[in-house]
């Protein structure tokens, strides 16, 4: 059940994430990967999803430039004729520990 507040989400039809990520990036404007390291797996695959569809992606490696922005976020941002809606992506925590503090800080850091 989706909470109230999140009245304009609808769930997937299927659990599958390869058609939970193609929808994500079918449905926004642009695609932010936050990996730690080369994307693989899932993020590997939106990735993938986004270039095949052409839509515009920007990957960002936490582990060499850390929590700390360095204005390739904003420029990016910049390059699009209207504020994106945004599809921001990467590993889980489960796959990448510490990647959740890392993608806050830098996400805080890079929109503030």
């Amino acid at each position: 059940m989706i909470p109230e507040r999140y009245s304009g989400l609808r769930e997937t039809p299927t659990a599958d994430y390869a058609d939970r990520t193609e929808r994500n990036v079918r449905a926004s404007d642009a695609t932010l990967i936050l990996s730690a390291g080369p994307p693989a797996g899932g993020t590997a695959y939106t990735l993938e999803v986004a270039k095949r569809l052409g839509r515009p992606v920007l990957v960002i490696d936490l582990i060499p430039s850390g929590p700390l922005p360095d204005g390739r976020v904003r420029s990016w941002l910049a390059s699009f004729s209207h504020p994106p809606m945004l599809n921001v992506a990467g590993p889980r925590e489960s796959q990448a520990p510490g990647i959740h503090t890392l993608a806050l800080d830098f996400l805080f850091a890079a929109l503030e």
